[in-house]
C-alpha cells in the first residue's frame, strides 16, 4: 500500500507483490478514513508514506495492524522519481516501484515525546517570527513620522522615551496596540519558556548539552527534539548533513568546487537552533567564538563564519550525546553556574531537597567526573589549620586590646572616662 497524504484526503494505491494494482481510492483523512485503511491491512502487508506533516501519527496509526509501515524520504522521492505528468496516482506507482526494487530510502520516525518537543520548538519559531515582525513594525512606523529613538527601544528608558514622543492620537492608539500585542506574545513565550526549562530539569542528556557555551536549558531541549536519538549517526558528518549545514559540492571533469553555499538539505529548525546558539556563543567569548573571528579576518562573511561556528558546536554536540564524553573545553564554573540557574526551577515539595549550588555540584562530579569548584572550596575549608599557642594570662595584642591598660590613659570610647552618674547630662538641661 502506498498512501499520499494531504489534509483533506488520501490518496491510496494497493499492488500485489509483483506490482499489478489491486485497489486505488481516496479517502477522507479523518478517523473513518483512516480506519478503513487499517482493515485493509494485513500483517504480512508493507506500506509506505512520503515524510510529511501528518504522516507521522497515521503511520504510528497504521502499525496497529501489524503492518510493516515505511517513511520515504521525500527529497531522494524526487530526484528517482516518475518522469512527465504529475498525479497523486503517479505518486503512490513511484513510491511502489521503489519499494519492490529496493531503491527506497527511509528516514527516521520520531517517537511521540520528539513529536511534541518538535511541535514546542515550531511554537517558539512562531513566537519569536511574531515578535520580530512586531518591532520591525512599530519601528518603521516611528520613523515614518519622523522619530527615531537614541537607544533602544525596548528597554525601560526607550519605552519612557516613547510616552514622552508627541504622537498624533492615530498613531498612539496603534503603538498603544502593537505594545499590547508585544506583551501577549511575550507572556506566552515566557509560560513556554518555563515548560521546556521544566523539561530539561530531568533529561541528563539535556545537562550534557548544557556543557557547550550558548546552550542553555531551553535551548538544549529544542536541540533534543530535533535530533531525536542521536546514537542513529554512526559519525558527526552524518549529523551535519541531517542538519543541512554540510557545504555543496559541485564536480564535472575536474577538481570539484568548493566554497559553495550549504546544502539546506536538512531539518531546518535544527539549523536554526545551531545558529542561534553559535551567536549566543560568540556574544559569550566560548572557547570555539575565536574560530568565528579568524574567519571574519580573513575576509568571509559574518554569515558564513556563524555557519561554519555552529557546525562546530554541533559536532560538540555528538560527541557530548553519543560517546558520552565531557567537553574538552569545558568552562567549569560558568556550567555550575549555569546548572545551578536551572536548579532554581525545580517544582516545590514537602521532602527535604538539596540546596541549587549542591545540586548543580552533584550534576558536575556525575557527568564531568571530576570535582566541582564549590566541593572544591568545601574541602579546602575543611582542612584543619595549625592550633594557635594560648597566650599568657594578662597578654593583650594591640589591636583586641581596650581600656586604660592597653594605651596608658587612652579610652575607646573617651566620653566614658569623663561620665559620672551623679552628674547630669549637658544633653538633660531644660529636660523634665
Amino acid at each position: 500500500m502506498a498512501v499520499d497524504v494531504h489534509r483533506k484526503r488520501l490518496a491510496v494505491l494497493i499492488a500485489d507483490a509483483d506490482g499489478n494494482e489491486v485497489w486505488r481510492g481516496r479517502v477522507a483523512a479523518t478517523g473513518e478514513g483512516e480506519a478503513e485503511l487499517l482493515r485493509r491491512l494485513r500483517s504480512e502487508d508493507r506500506t509506505v508514506l512520503e515524510s510529511t506533516t501528518g504522516a507521522y501519527r497515521l503511520a504510528n496509526f497504521l502499525e496497529g495492524s501489524g503492518a510493516t509501515v515505511i517513511m520515504a524520504d521525500p527529497q531522494h522521492n524526487r530526484l528517482v522519481g516518475m518522469r512527465g505528468k504529475k498525479s497523486d496516482w503517479r505518486d503512490c506507482q513511484a513510491l511502489l516501484s521503489h519499494l519492490r526494487a529496493g531503491e527506497l530510502v527511509a528516514v527516521w520516525r520520531p517517537d511521540a515525546p520528539t513529536r511534541e518537543l518538535r511541535q514546542l520548538t515550531r511554537e517558539r519559531q512562531a513566537y519569536n517570527k511574531s515578535i520580530t515582525g512586531l518591532k520591525s513594525r512599530l519601528q518603521m512606523l516611528l520613523w515614518d513620522e519622523g522619530f527615531s529613538c537614541p537607544g533602544n527601544l525596548w528597554t525601560k528608558e526607550g519605552q519612557a522615551w516613547l510616552a514622552e514622543q508627541p504622537l498624533r492620537p492615530a498613531v498612539r492608539a496603534i503603538v498603544g496596540r502593537q505594545l499590547a500585542a508585544l506583551a501577549g506574545i511575550q507572556a506566552s513565550k515566557d509560560a513556554l519558556e518555563e515548560e521546556l526549562t521544566q523539561r530539561a530539569l530531568g533529561s541528563e542528556a539535556a545537562h550534557r548539552l548544557m556543557q557547550i557555551v550558548g546552550i542553555g536549558p531551553q535551548m538544549a531541549v529544542m536541540l533534543l527534539g530535533e535530533l531525536g536519538e542521536a546514537a542513529r549517526f554512526p559519525h558527526a558528518k552524518e549529523l551535519v548533513g541531517y542538519a543541512g549545514l554540510d557545504p555543496r559540492l559541485d564536480q564535472s571533469d575536474g577538481p570539484p568546487r568548493r566554497g559553495l553555499s550549504i546544502t539546506k538539505a536538512g531539518r531546518r529548525a535544527l539549523r536554526w537552533l545551531m545558529v542561534e546558539a553559535a551567536w549566543t556563543h560568540v556574544r559569550r567569548s566560548g572557547p570555539e567564538a575565536e574560530h568565528f573571528h579568524r574567519l571574519v579576518k580573513r575576509g568571509k562573511p559574518e554569515g558564513v563564519a556563524i555557519v561554519a561556528l555552529a557546525r562546530r558546536l554541533l559536532v560538540r554536540a555528538w560527541i557530548l550525546l553519543v560517546r558520552g564524553e565531557p567537553d574538552r573545553q569545558l568552562a567549569a564554573t560558568p556550567y555550575e553556574r549555569k546548572l545551578a540557574r536551572l536548579a532554581a526551577h525545580r517544582p516545590w515539595s514537602d521532602e527535604a531537597q538539596l540546596m541549587n549550588v549542591d545540586w548543580a555540584a552533584e550534576q558536575v562530579d556525575r557527568l564531568t567526573g571530576t570535582v566541582s569548584e564549590r566541593r572544591k572550596q568545601m574541602q579546602e575549608r575543611a582542612v584543619p589549620r595549625r592550633r594557635q599557642q594560648p597566650r599568657k594570662r594578662g597578654a593583650q595584642s594591640g589591636t583586641a586590646a581596650r581600656g586604660p591598660t592597653a594605651r596608658g590613659e587612652r579610652f575607646e570610647f573617651p566620653a566614658q572616662a569623663k561620665s559620672d552618674p551623679s552628674e547630669r547630662s549637658p544633653l538633660a538641661a531644660g529636660v523634665d
